[in-house]
């Protein structure tokens, strides 16, 4: 819970800044239709690739962080002084809810940091927000303490470029973004920090429709096409829930067929792991059998996070469990 409640609270801190306008402006470079993440505009002082930066932080905001890298690195080889594609490359590095970025992940940051702060092309709004990176990829403290630090600094760069203004840190979070869909309701960072933001019993309600938006806003993201399922079961939306992993598990093999990975991809298993779930909540044990099975038959996923562990772990168990009549 630890690990959920400061990833809620760096997004609270980190993605009200970045909607002082509204629309996102199509790309020079015009995209592959495999790559429709939803809206996003966030205003950068390399003009040229303002497309092109707004599509990869779409997918940054979705956590397609493999995707979100490869655009910002060409972003960075097609203008280097952009110093906002070098602070997109070190946030493709941190992914806070699924792991703490290794030794090598770390330098990468920081080197894409360094890069960030020598670029020609900032403002002082965008140094602001590498600063404020910066004190996460810092070589000081343990991991928490740098994440903090993170958070209160996003959180001083919010006081200073505001764009607008029990459960309490949650309800806080949604009613921020709740505002930004008020102006941009296809936003799929707004969409996707809603659903972690009502991601709890009491709350999902709240979160249905966002959770029906972001799946249809960003089609060809692998996380879009799950995330609404955490929704779905809170809610005991079973046939959704189902429907929504199909689609994330065919996404995210698509994904995998694309990079050339060797062994299933982490989001595959996260898909395949709600959607057995969801089949042994409607009692269709015969489906289930067959996830479990297919699991089983998966030999090296990438990367072996906690999310595969999680996945390889309980599918079985819950079978087990559901033949022994235990329920799941």
């Amino acid at each position: 819970m630890l690990r959920v409640a400061l990833f809620a609270s760096l997004c609270l801190a980190a993605i009200s800044p970045c909607f002082a306008d509204a629309g996102a402006a199509d790309s020079h470079h015009e995209g592959h239709p495999s790559e429709s993440a939803g809206k996003v505009h966030f205003a950068v002082s390399c003009s040229t690739v303002q497309a092109d930066f707004d599509r990869a932080l779409a997918m940054l905001h979705s956590f397609w962080y493999e995707k979100a890298q490869q655009h910002f690195d060409a972003i960075t080889k097609w203008d280097p002084a952009c110093a906002m594609a070098w602070w997109g490359l070190a946030m493709t590095n941190w992914h806070p809810l699924w792991d703490r970025p290794n030794a090598q992940a770390l330098a990468h940051g920081r080197d894409a940091l360094a890069n960030a702060r020598s670029a020609s092309e900032i403002s002082p709004r965008e140094r602001a927000f590498i600063q404020a990176l910066g004190a996460f990829y810092t070589t000081d403290g343990d991991y928490l303490a740098r994440a903090h630090a993170y958070e209160r600094a996003m959180a001083r760069v919010h006081a200073t470029y505001p764009a607008d203004k029990t459960y309490a840190r949650e309800k806080q979070s949604a009613q921020l973004l709740n505002g930004v869909l008020a102006r941009e309701p296809d936003h799929p960072g707004a969409l996707h920090y809603l659903i972690h933001a009502y991601n709890s019993p009491p709350l999902a309600h709240y979160a249905l429709a966002a959770a029906r938006t972001y799946a249809r806003i960003a089609p060809s993201v692998p996380h879009a096409q799950h995330m609404p399922s955490h929704i779905f079961v809170r809610l005991g939306l079973w046939q959704e829930t189902i429907a929504s992993n199909q689609a994330a598990e065919a996404a995210a093999k698509r994904f995998a067929a694309e990079m050339r990975l060797p062994g299933a991809w982490d989001e595959q298993l996260h898909a395949m792991d709600y959607l057995g779930y969801a089949w042994l909540q409607r009692g269709d044990d015969a489906p289930a059998t067959q996830v479990q099975d297919q699991v089983r038959a998966i030999k090296h996923a990438n990367p072996e996070n906690f999310k595969v562990a999680y996945a390889y772990a309980a599918i079985p168990a819950r079978a087990m469990r559901s033949s022994s009549g235990s329920g799941p």
